[in-house]
């Protein structure tokens, strides 16, 4: 049996949320490579333990006040990648704060 899909909704207050998204916002200024495979985000940084750390930090975050996003973060030689999903009604959404 599958899991019932989570609300597409945020638990933040709009004071927040602006300032996860302004945590995002600079996280995603330093990605070098943004694509979409598919539904999924794929946002690529250089490997930096400090990176990776808050990549992993704002992702748990997110997940507790978004629970419809799924992360993925992958760290392979030099390259540490930051998978975004969620379900299609969301869409906009992740274009909003990760970037299109």
């Amino acid at each position: 049996m599958s899991p019932e899909p989570a609300d597409i909704a945020c638990s933040l207050d709009g004071g927040e949320q602006a300032s996860r998204v302004g945590a995002w916002s600079a996280l995603v200024a330093q990605r070098v490579g943004r694509a979409w495979d598919g539904d999924t985000l794929r946002l690529s940084f250089a490997a930096d333990a400090s990176l990776a750390a808050e990549v992993a930090r704002l992702a748990v975050l997110e997940q507790q006040c978004c629970p419809f996003f799924a992360f993925t973060v992958t760290v392979t030689a030099g390259t540490l990648t930051l998978d975004v999903d969620a379900p299609p009604d969301a869409r906009p959404i992740v274009r909003d704060l990760f970037g299109s």
